[in-house]
């Protein structure tokens, strides 16, 4: 077992072995507003918290696919920062499908088992999967 960045944790001594869902959620709060998340292999991951402009963004977005959601009515939205358990073991927050950079004014976008696509200053994207119907417009997000 690994940890990133462990400097940045305040819990009395780091983890020295594979930590059980109970441990890893105790660890987590000790070491607020840190993200933590566990790799299938108990490798420990933790980032930094999100800056005010990407936080912003990030509450902004929740927030409109929340709002489709409930009216699309196929399904939940869960924030940025939920653990979930993958069938490898592993608790990992969701991973983004896109990636907006409000400062080049671009997004790219990422699916399983295809190359990562950059368009530059588009006026919206268009959601897939599970959340086919979404628009995201950009304008929302960046205006």
């Amino acid at each position: 077992m690994s940890i990133s960045h462990r400097l940045f944790c305040r819990s009395e001594c780091a983890p020295t072995r594979p930590l059980s869902d109970v441990d890893l959620m105790r660890f987590s709060r000790q070491n607020r507003p840190l993200q933590i998340e566990r790799e299938q292999n108990g490798d420990i991951l933790i980032m930094t918290p999100a800056g005010n402009n990407t936080g912003k963004m990030n509450q902004r977005l929740g927030r409109l696919l929340d709002g489709w959601a409930e009216q699309d009515g196929r399904g939940v939205t869960f924030d940025f920062d939920t653990g979930f358990r993958l069938p490898s073991g592993a608790i990992r927050s969701s991973n983004a499908s896109w990636l907006v950079d409000p400062r080049s004014r671009s997004v790219t976008v990422y699916r399983t088992a295809h190359p990562p696509e950059k368009h530059t200053d588009p006026t919206s994207v268009q959601g897939d999967g599970p959340i086919r119907g979404f628009e995201l417009v950009l304008s929302r997000l960046w205006g």
